[in-house]
Formats: structure tokens, C-alpha cells, sequence
């Protein structure tokens, strides 16, 4: 009997959308494509800065209101907000000491919440706030004086094979447990406080030149019966990291995205920072990957076009979606990295309009744009 009910219920609800007239079903089609449109702006750690300021709460608040409504103005409305760039944090934390940005230096108690502002204002701009963190840098340039007291520090003094000096800066090591479980509460403990709609990664993953950092760990791996080579063993430690926080963030709601913004050099990625974005692009690391496309048309050996099509290529059959990250800082300026297709922006000033268009003319999910300061270099 439920299955004749069930049945004729089924009949019935087919005959209800066949019968809706096909104006009333264009214009939900048009409101549900309406709300999945993405267009994304990353808001630094500098532009965040009170640094050398002199804000209060009031006039901070109405700084980011005033930012919002710029961003809202513009089409945007997904905003990466800086809350930790250097294993330091923008918020409340009991893991992460202070950052310098936030309150002036680093480990001293800001004055205000700028998380908690940035949620509230964005809230009543109906612009979706994510929680942006670099996960393993701690200094580019080390300055063992600018440490504060806390974990890492800590970890610095006593373990040096969970905080390490590389390329003239200080990075956690990525091969490390403690390392790893320390990134994935730092964004439990966002979650778990803040209303943010998700969780963010940029392209800081091994830090380059990385040496033999992790030489301890490797070896104790081979000594455990590992078969794995150096470099995909590297590959595999930043593939954990990303289930891992892929499967936190979803923990707290189907609802909450998690995003990676990898580098756009596909070959620089895999060989050069061990992230394997083909493989997270398959599925099961990150809702959506926005690899930062920061090159020309006619840029020598990586031009927009090519590089577009080689992502989609990654993303092709997959449920991950594609933005594209977008250059406006280039605006106006030389590209030293270009060859040939050095002055493109400063000859032609419709370069991010016309990446935009091809982006969309290709289908990817949305764009987004580097950096809040650059807005204006562009007329939407």
C-alpha cells in the first residue's frame, strides 16, 4: 500500500512541474543559477592591518562596513578573508598567538575581534566570509626575536623537527603529526566559534628549495616499510592534510566550503611545492580550487588561454568546481615573467575583462580577484 501511495504521489509531483507554466520555470532556473554565481576577492593580512594605526572598534567597523559595500558595488560575493598567514591568527585563539597585523605584535591581545567584524558586516551585505590560512608559514624572512610565547615557539626551542628554518624563512613541517593535527584543530577552533561560510588555503604548502628538512621523517617512514619515493612522500603528507581538513570543515555542515588556491603552474606544483593538484581535483580534497592564473594572453610560455584549458583538463568530470584566480594587480604594470608579453598590461587595460569573459565562455564556476586593493583597476 505505501508503495501504491508513494507511486501516485510521484505521478502526481511530475504532473504539478509538467503543468507549471514554462515562465514560472525559467525564472526559478534563472534565481538557482543567479545564486550560484561566484565572484571572489582575496582581502590580505595587510589590507587587514591595524599595524601603525590607530583604529578603534567603531572606526575599524566602519572601515571593513565601507570595504563591503565597495565589494557588494563590484559583484562580489565571496570574500577570503587573511586570518592567518604566519601561524598566527586574527581571531580569539588558544592555539595561535596574536598576529602583529591584528594588534600591533605579535602575541599581544588585539583590541577587537576583526574575525567577528568581518562576519557580522559581511552578513549584512549577504557576502560569504571565508577563513583564509597559509598552513605551514611561520616567517618568510626568520627573526627569532618576533616569536611570541605559545606552540610554536615552544615547538621551536624544543623539536626541531616539527618547526624548521628553510630558504632564509621558518615553515612547520609538513611531514610532522604534530604538525598536521595542529592545522586541523586551528580550523576546528574557527569553525567551532565563528559563523565563516569556509575554510580557505593559498598555495603555501612545502616551501620551496625545501632541502632535507624532513629528512627524520622520511627515513623513519622507509624504516617502517615505506615505498614511497622522496617527492611522493612529500606529495602524500599534503594530501593528508587536505582529507583531513576537507573532512573537518564538512563536520560541521554539508553547507561549509572548502577551497584551495594552488599556484597556476601545474608542473610548479607537483615538482615544486608537492601539491598534486590533478589528484584533488578527482575529488574527496576541496569543494572548489582556485588556481591563481596571474599571466597574460600573451604571455611567453604560459599564456591565460592555455594554462584555463589545462585546468579544466584537471577539472574535467569532477564535482570540484573551477574558478580562476585573476591578476588585478598587474594592472598597468610589467610583467618581468612574461617574455615577449612584458607589457601587455600596461598596453592594454581590457586583459582582466576579456579573462573573465573566456573564464565564463568556458564554463568554470566563477572567478576571483588578487587583491581588495585592486578593485578599482577594473570597471566591472
Amino acid at each position: 500500500m505505501k508503495r501504491i501511495i508513494l507511486l501516485c504521489l510521484s505521478v502526481l509531483f511530475c504532473f504539478s512541474a509538467c503543468s507549471m507554466p514554462q515562465t514560472q520555470l525559467t525564472e526559478e532556473k534563472n534565481a538557482a543559477s543567479e545564486s550560484e554565481k561566484f565572484a571572489g576577492v582575496w582581502l590580505t593580512y595587510a589590507e587587514l592591518s591595524v599595524k601603525g594605526k590607530s583604529y578603534t572598534e567603531e572606526s575599524y567597523r566602519e572601515y571593513i562596513s565601507d570595504l563591503f559595500l565597495s565589494f557588494k558595488e563590484k559583484g562580489i560575493t565571496d570574500v577570503f578573508v587573511h586570518m592567518r598567514a604566519f601561524s598566527d591568527a586574527f581571531y580569539n585563539s588558544e592555539l595561535f598567538e596574536t598576529s602583529e597585523y591584528a594588534s600591533g605584535k605579535r602575541g599581544r591581545k588585539a583590541d577587537f575581534d576583526i574575525l567577528q567584524i568581518c562576519i557580522s558586516e559581511g552578513k549584512k551585505r549577504s557576502l560569504k566570509i571565508h577563513a583564509w590560512i597559509n598552513p605551514y608559514r611561520v616567517m618568510s624572512t626568520f627573526k627569532e626575536d618576533a616569536l611570541a610565547e605559545g606552540i610554536i615557539s615552544k615547538w621551536y626551542e624544543e623539536d626541531e623537527n616539527t618547526v624548521c628554518r628553510v630558504s632564509g624563512g621558518l615553515y612547520l613541517n609538513p611531514a610532522s603529526d604534530k604538525v598536521q593535527k595542529l592545522i586541523v584543530d586551528g580550523i576546528r577552533e574557527i569553525l567551532s566559534s565563528y559563523d565563516v561560510d569556509g575554510i580557505h588555503f593559498d598555495d603555501y604548502f612545502y616551501p620551496p628549495s625545501s632541502g632535507n628538512f624532513d629528512r627524520i621523517d622520511y627515513e623513519a617512514y622507509k624504516e617502517n616499510g615505506g615505498k614511497l619515493s622522496l617527492s611522493d612522500f612529500r606529495r602524500e603528507n599534503i594530501n593528508n592534510l587536505l582529507s583531513l581538513s576537507y573532512s573537518t570543515v564538512k563536520s560541521y555542515g554539508r553547507e561549509k566550503i572548502f577551497s584551495v588556491s594552488p599556484s597556476g603552474d601545474i608542473d610548479k606544483n607537483y615538482n615544486g611545492i608537492y601539491a598534486d593538484v590533478a589528484f584533488w581535483c578527482k575529488g574527496g580534497f576541496c569543494d572548489m580550487i582556485i588556481p591563481q592564473l596571474y599571466y597574460g594572453f600573451q604571455n611567453e610560455t604560459k599564456p591565460f588561454g592555455r594554462v584555463l584549458d589545462e585546468w579544466l583538463g584537471l577539472c574535467d568530470g569532477s564535482n570540484v568546481k573551477l574558478c580562476v584566480g585573476l591578476a588585478l594587480y598587474k594592472v598597468g604594470e610589467t610583467d618581468d615573467f612574461a617574455g615577449k608579453g612584458r607589457n601587455e598590461w600596461v598596453s592594454d587595460n581590457t586583459v582582466i575583462e576579456r579573462q573573465k569573459a573566456l573564464s565564463e565562455e568556458k564554463g568554470v564556476f566563477g572567478v576571483a580577484y588578487f587583491s581588495a586593493s585592486f578593485l578599482e583597476n577594473i570597471n566591472f
